[in-house]
Order: C-alpha cells, then sequence, then structure tokens
C-alpha cells in the first residue's frame, strides 16, 4: 500500500526529518529534526499555519561530557582551571536540567629568580545542576542559563556562585544546547524550498522523547499563497518518490 501524496487542498503536511550535523566545542554531533504544518486561517489567496518541529538531541546528549569538557583549558599553569568528569542533561519541561560533576583547581604564579614559578592554591571537586529555559524574543531563540544547586566547597564554590568561573559555565552550558538547537531548526537547511520565508517564532520547550532521550519543540507562525502551498506539496511528493516510498 503507497503513502498518501500530499495536494495543495491539505490543510495538515507532514514534514521529512532531516540529519543535520553541527560542531559544538571539540564535537561532532548530529542532530534531527521533523515537523508537520497545520492550517489555522484563509483569507483570499493567503493561507496561516502554524509550523510545529521537534529537533532530536540524542546525540548530542550522549556525548556531553566530552563536548563540555573539551570548552575549558585544563593547561594554563595560572589562575582557575575547570574539568568536566561528567555531563548529563534530561528535560525539565519547558526547561532542561544539566548535571555537571566538576574538578576545580587554582594555580598562583610568581616571578623567582628570573623564572616562573606556579604553587596550587585550591583543589575540589563538586556538582552543579543548572536549570536552561528557553525563551523566545523578537522572533529569536535564547536560553537562560542558572544555577539550581551548587555542591561545592571554599574557594571552589565561591568561584562558581559569584565570580567569572561561574558566568562562563553557565554561559557554555547554555551556548552547547543553543547551537544544537539552531542546526536543527534551520530554515534555509532543514525546510523544504517554499517554507524558507519569513517564519515567525512564536514559542519554545524541551520535551522528553518517551525514552528518556533530550527534544527540542519550536512553534511558529506563518503565512503562505496558495502556489507556495502548491509548491509545498510538490516539493514533499518530490521527496517521497526520490526516497522510493510513493505508491506506484
Amino acid at each position: 500500500m503507497g503513502i498518501t501524496l500530499a495536494s495543495g487542498q491539505d490543510l495538515t503536511f507532514t514534514l521529512p526529518s532531516v540529519r543535520s550535523p553541527v560542531r559544538v566545542g571539540k564535537q561532532d554531533v548530529v542532530v534531527s529534526s521533523s515537523g508537520d504544518l497545520s492550517q489555522t486561517d484563509a483569507q483570499g489567496d493567503t493561507r496561516s499555519f502554524v509550523l510545529n518541529r521537534s529537533v532530536d538531541l540524542t546525540d548530542l546528549q550522549q556525548n556531553l561530557t566530552q563536548i563540555m569538557n573539551s570548552q575549558f583549558d585544563q593547561t594554563q599553569s595560572c589562575g582557575e582551571r575547570l574539568a568536566v568528569r561528567h555531563a548529563s542533561v534530561m528535560t525539565a519541561p519547558p526547561a532542561s536540567s544539566m548535571i555537571l560533576q566538576l574538578h576545580f583547581e587554582r594555580w598562583s604564579c610568581s616571578r623567582l629568580f628570573g623564572q616562573s614559578a606556579s604553587e596550587e592554591l585550591a583543589e575540589g571537586d563538586g556538582t552543579v545542576e543548572l536549570r536552561l529555559t528557553p525563551t523566545v524574543q523578537d522572533s529569536q531563540l535564547h536560553i537562560n542559563p542558572e544555577f539550581k544547586r551548587v555542591d561545592a566547597g571554599g574557594m571552589m564554590a565561591e568561584a562558581l556562585r559569584s565570580g567569572d568561573l561561574g558566568e562562563d559555565l553557565r554561559a557554555k552550558a547554555a551556548q552547547t544546547l543553543l547551537l544544537a538547537v539552531r542546526a536543527g531548526a534551520d530554515v534555509k537547511s532543514t525546510l523544504p524550498k517554499a517554507l524558507q520565508g519569513p517564519v515567525s517564532l512564536e514559542a519554545a520547550r524541551f520535551q522528553d522523547s518517551g525514552s528518556g532521550g533530550l527534544k527540542f519543540a519550536l512553534e511558529s507562525k506563518l503565512k503562505l499563497s496558495n502556489d507556495q502551498v502548491n509548491a509545498l506539496a510538490n516539493q514533499l511528493n518530490q521527496t517521497l518518490s526520490a526516497q522510493g516510498s510513493a505508491a506506484p
């Protein structure tokens, strides 16, 4: 039994899944995106649609420890060093929760008899939990990172809670997820050509895949002419045909 072909008269359209490679930190991962389009209104030649897209972040989730750890320089001889021993991320809709097991060192540098010398001032291990909340402002996606808890002591706790190190860690966590989501949601590389016009992002949230995997959902609005909808139907049918999935 063949798959039903799309028509310009349809009120809903299923978009093909697209895999997108992206480099995050020093790690290459692949995110996949899929979606659907549903008509909400029609006025003359103009039709309004809601575009729902889902970005699968499972590959990033499985490689998160290497990704996060690669973003910190652990070879510098002075100042603070941070290493990520283990990293995990899970959904806490509409946000996500990232747990990081960390190793911290603080070094002091001085010059003695013309030679540089370094001394370790503090060392410790700790765990932090970050809440990463997506927001949409002027159709642009942002992720707001904040510490939910910090289990550490001494200089490490101070550096994480109120120092540049904590700010840098929060920023890197948010940027890691943002890079992957943007790759999976890029209009030009993931949507059929008929949909590569202005798309107004309205809402975004993290969601559970049902098996512990991490997904990201985006809701957008767009307007299409009848000609654009017909072109979309043709492009979707061509994709099915190329995949050998269309009915004979």
